[in-house]
C-alpha cells in the first residue's frame, strides 16, 4: 500500500513539472549585422512579459539602443514585440534562444550558428 502512494504521488509530481523550459532570464549573444562587425544583443525576459532588449553595435559610435516590450511564448515559440515593431520571433531550446526569421523557421546558411542567444541567468 505505501509503496502504491509513493508512487502515485512521484507520478503526480512527475504530471506537474512543466514540459518545456521557461523563458525567463537573460540571453546574450552577438547576431550578424549588414554594416557592423556584429551586434551585441541582450535580451532580458521578465516572469511579468515584459523583455528589455539592450544592442551594442560592435564599432559604431553610438551604437547602443535600448528598448522595452513584450514577449509571449507558445509552445517553443517565442515572439518579442518592442515599441510597436512587428514581432521578432525566437525558439526557446535547452539553455539558449535561437533567432528565427520572419516565417519563424531557423536562418540557413554558413552564419546560422551566429543567431543563437546563450542564457546567462535564470529569473530564479
Amino acid at each position: 500500500m505505501r509503496k502504491g502512494l509513493i508512487l502515485t504521488a512521484g507520478l503526480w509530481l512527475a504530471a506537474c513539472t512543466p514540459k518545456t523550459e521557461s523563458v525567463c532570464g537573460v540571453y546574450q549573444g552577438t547576431l550578424p549585422a549588414a554594416d557592423a562587425p556584429g551586434i551585441e544583443t541582450t535580451l532580458t525576459f521578465g516572469e511579468d512579459n515584459q523583455v528589455l532588449q539592450r544592442l551594442v553595435y560592435i564599432g559604431k559610435k553610438d551604437g547602443i539602443f535600448t528598448d522595452r516590450g513584450t514577449f509571449s511564448a507558445d509552445g517553443s515559440i517565442v515572439a518579442v514585440t518592442l515599441s510597436g515593431e512587428a514581432p521578432s520571433y525566437y525558439r526557446l531550446e535547452r539553455g539558449q534562444l535561437r533567432r528565427l526569421d520572419m516565417d519563424m523557421q531557423p536562418v540557413e546558411g554558413p552564419l546560422a550558428d551566429y543567431y543563437i542567444l546563450k542564457k546567462v541567468k535564470s529569473c530564479r
